[in-house]
């Protein structure tokens, strides 16, 4: 019996004893075993295994966008990072719990007699387990790659300073330098890189981690030159074949970048050659053929290849991308009709690759406004911005050069359909009906041609259904027999597209997001046309099978044609004027300046012109017209600032001498003013209205001039210099409280003068009368309907909800042609229309259908929009009318009668 007890005692005690010997608070060879055994194998084993399994879930989610130059590491952005929180977060504990549990900071006993260097090296450590510092690096990393870039700087910190004899400290330093690398603190990153770097103690096995992160560094600010001398290194030091293949990818792109093309095109040789990642082999291969030079040769051969991948049933997905790299290709050879052939089948085939379709639509804007062809190169620049990625280097440029190019298609658009409604003005009654009827017969035809189309589509889509539902023909697209391949597929996919894209005009513009159409055929710019209907009175005509549909805009008056003429005047200056300053094109400027004087020989811009004119001369070197121009702005206008500017050489510091003084006056002025000495206030008013009459701040003289006659009691003159401000000053600041002082002195009666003395003030603050919608909308239950949403201007995701609207209508009313359109209704909102509804039953069909539907404004609350149906006619008069909560109320009570009818009974 105690032979059996002893023998569990005396192991238990040899545990005991064991465990009190390994304690942290002892350091004898035996704990320090311990805690390095524990550290190694268990706990840092296991933190360490966490991070390496973040890391590899972290990259295998990352997509690389090939039309850029892929970066360095695979460290993702916020969202990514969340992802593997988990996993890091498992890291960091383990590290924490290795730093608590085994860190071993006791000194050991010493040993008697004279101790050597490396015995004192080892009574001097401040950390007696080797695993400590690797844990505080493991921690560091962690956090990096959560990106919470202060923590993993303090964990490096920490480490480096703690642990400066450990060769690991330099590899603190390249993370740390890298985490400012992700930071954008170059700066400190370089400082960091290059004490490293002139550190001789660092060991061999960093260096290759230490090139990489000067490449990371440079490129990161775009300085390929001289980031290519650290890449190259880095690729010579790695071993991993995966890694070293990147980095001869990216090296690759930056060569082709700099257009070095045959340092490219040997490296995008040896990545297809080494690479079993398909996307990366299939992208070297589309940029070797982008590389190609004619220098070098090998074009057709080239083109050859591109062409085999085409067939390549591996590649249907990448045929955009294919078609690209051929138009490129075509690009380089100087073909570029060819090219343009090559971009558009690219789009074409372009399905879901948005990136793809952006760049292709941006390759062809580039060539037509290199022609200069500006219509189209408007209508790809728009398509690019529509489907181009917000983060895109040069969207700014991009969005500016859209905008220049929007203007100026507007202005010429309206020169062109002024003067064509000039010309058919012009002709006799008899003529113009002809005309007219001939437009009525295109759109007669047009319809039976969409009625015929629709019809195909239908029985196209009804066959396949019905071939779908036949066990024999389940497998349609097996059997190696890809989908496109088959006919009856392909008749349902063009099907799709009209779902998708629905019924396209051959047009420019088919599919801008604001298109705004200047013709006979569109409703809404007729809604906003000159001489529209007003509330109260008849909607204008939107049946474009009608005569007066065509009437309505014709200038036919002596006055109409005077507005259509003015209007033609302004948007050939305004045309002139993007021409020269936007779109940096002197000879069409010119020529449009020209022009404008030619027709309209006194137009109101005749100044303005002639000294575009004489500038534009002067920059192209034509010195002998520029001086004509110079001599017609003297002769013809001697009293303007630039025949001052030109007749007399110190105008423009003489004219900057007179802001000067005007400034100094205006100063005491209000000085004057708020020391209560109105008289010299007045006084010094009326100088400066002497002195200086066209300077921009004599409104402000004219308002403190007014207060101060108030401030007097001189009522009369009060009122008098008020008036004068709100009628001849309404852009100036002034003008607001000038009319709202008249207000008080009007409604408290503390002025003799009577209201038809105020006629300015009257006519200014004259408020709308508000007109019920019933005598001004009107029920037609036969006539075309629009299904509209109001939005305000302010809602960000405004595209999303056109977005899910046009899924809606794919999916629930995919054979019926519906156009998704938007246009600016106000200042504070815009309208999304959704047209066109055959009649009120089909309109209310649509209206309840989306409304049951909960996908389409699920990202939006109820406050964000107001939706409802209305007729063609309705919707010009909403447009003028511009009361939502109005039509919202007129709507309720008009179009829901069968339901209220149906709960009453």
């Amino acid at each position: 019996m105690i032979k059996r007890r002893l023998g569990y005692i005396l192991p238990a005690l040899f545990i005991i004893g064991l465990l009190i010997s390994c304690s942290t608070k002892k350091n004898t060879v035996l704990s320090r075993s311990y805690h390095n055994l524990t550290s190694h194998y268990n706990v840092y084993f296991n933190g360490n295994e966490a991070f390496k399994l973040g890391v590899q879930r972290l990259e295998n989610g990352y997509v690389d966008n090939y039309n850029a130059i892929l970066p360095i590491f695979k460290y993702g952005d916020e969202t990514a990072a969340k992802g593997i929180y988990p996993d890091m977060d498992k890291a960091i504990k383990k590290c924490s719990k290795l730093i608590k549990l085994h860190s071993i900071t006791v000194k050991p006993k010493r040993k008697k007699g004279k101790k050597s260097t490396k015995q004192r090296e080892f009574y001097a450590k401040k950390e007696y387990n080797d695993w400590v510092d690797e844990a505080y690096l493991l921690m560091g990393k962690s956090h990096f790659y959560k990106r919470d870039f202060f923590s993993a700087h303090e964990s490096f910190t920490y480490m480096i300073r703690e642990y400066q004899d450990e060769p690991s400290r330099f590899e603190a330093y390249i993370w740390m330098a890298r985490a400012y690398n992700e930071q954008k603190e170059y700066v400190k990153a370089r400082e960091i890189l290059d004490l490293v770097d002139a550190d001789r103690k660092m060991p061999d096995k960093y260096n290759k981690e230490l090139q990489i992160t000067y490449a990371d560094y440079y490129f990161k600010q775009e300085k390929y030159e001289e980031g290519i001398p650290y890449l190259e290194k880095s690729i010579e030091l790695t071993r991993g074949k995966k890694k070293k293949v990147r980095y001869m990818f990216i090296l690759a792109q930056v060569y082709q970048k700099m257009e070095n093309f045959k340092a490219a095109t040997e490296l995008y040789t040896k990545v297809i050659k080494k690479n079993r990642n398909y996307d990366m082999a299939f992208n070297a291969k589309l940029r070797k053929a982008s590389s190609f030079s004619t220098s070098l040769g090998g074009g057709e051969e080239l083109m050859k290849e591109l062409n085999k991948m085409l067939k390549d049933d591996k590649n249907i997905e990448y045929k955009d991308q294919i078609y690209y790299a051929m138009a490129e290709l075509a690009m380089k050879q100087n073909k570029e009709d060819e090219a343009l052939e090559y971009y558009k089948l690219s789009a074409e085939k372009s399905i879901s690759n948005t990136n793809q379709k952006a760049m292709t639509f941006l390759a062809m804007a580039d060539i037509y406004f290199k022609r200069p062809e500006y219509r189209h190169a408007q209508t790809y620049y728009d398509s690019t911005l529509f489907f181009i990625d917000p983060a895109y280097p040069d969207i700014e440029p991009l969005t500016a050069k859209t905008k220049s190019l929007t203007k100026l298609i507007e202005n010429l658009d309206i020169i062109n359909n002024q003067d064509s409604l000039q010309l058919v003005a012009a002709m006799t009654e008899k003529q113009r009906d002809a005309v007219i009827q001939s437009l009525i017969n295109e759109v007669i035809e047009e319809e039976k041609r969409l009625a015929e189309e629709e019809r195909m589509a239908e029985m196209n889509s009804a066959l396949f259904k019905q071939q779908e539902r036949d066990p024999r023909n389940r497998n349609l697209a097996s059997g190696g027999k890809w989908y496109f391949y088959n006919p009856t597929a392909l008749s349902f996919g063009q099907t799709e597209f009209v779902k998708l894209w629905g019924r396209r005009k051959l047009e420019d513009n088919w599919r801008r997001k604001n298109k705004q159409v200047v013709d006979f055929g569109d409703d809404l710019s007729g809604a906003l046309a000159e001489g529209d209907s007003i509330p109260g009175q008849k909607p204008r005509p939107t049946d474009p099978k009608s005569k007066e549909y065509y009437l309505v805009d014709l200038p036919l008056t002596d006055s109409l044609m005077k507005i259509s003429h003015q209007k033609i005047i302004d948007a050939f200056f305004a045309v002139g004027e993007i021409y020269q300053n936007e779109l940096n094109d002197l000879k069409l400027a010119i020529e449009n300046f020209e022009e404008l004087n030619k027709r309209y020989p006194g137009n109101d811009y005749l100044l303005f012109s002639y000294y575009n004119l004489y500038k534009l001369n002067q920059s192209i070197g034509k010195q002998v017209e520029a001086s004509d121009y110079k001599s017609k702005i003297i002769n013809g206008f001697p009293e303007s600032k630039y025949a001052k500017m030109f007749t007399n050489p110190n105008y423009l510091q003489e004219l900057n001498a007179m802001k000067e003084a005007v400034k100094l006056l205006y100063n005491e002025t209000f000085a004057s003013f708020k020391n209560k000495n109105y008289s010299q206030v007045i006084s010094s008013c009326q100088m400066a209205e002497t002195e200086y009459p066209d300077d921009e701040l004599i409104p402000k003289f004219k308002f403190l001039k007014a207060v101060s006659y108030g401030e007097s009691a001189m009522i009369t003159q009060f009122v008098d210099a008020l008036s004068d401000i709100v009628k001849n000053y309404p852009e100036s600041e002034v003008k607001p409280p000038a009319k709202d002082m008249l207000m008080v002195l009007k409604e408290n009666n503390k002025m003799d003068i009577s209201a038809e003395e105020l006629g300015v003030v009257e006519e200014k603050v004259e408020e709308k009368v508000e007109v019920p919608a019933e005598e001004i909308y009107f029920m037609n239950e036969k006539m075309t309907h629009y299904y509209v949403v109001v939005v305000g201007n302010k809602l960000k995701n405004v595209n999303r909800m056109k977005y899910n609207i046009s899924n809606f209508n794919i999916e629930f009313f995919s054979m019926i042609n519906f156009n998704v359109s938007s246009i600016m209704l106000n200042d504070d909102y815009q309208i999304i229309t959704i047209k066109s509804m055959e009649n009120q039953a089909k309109a209310m069909d649509y209206y309840k259908t989306i409304k049951a539907n909960p996908d389409v404004y699920k990202d939006f609350t109820e406050a964000d929009y107001r939706d409802f149906v209305m007729t063609s006619d309705n919707f010009a008069v909403f447009f003028k009318d511009q009361n939502i909560e109005k039509y919202m109320e007129y709507f309720k009570k008009n179009y829901f009668k069968e339901e209220k009818e149906e709960l009453g009974n």
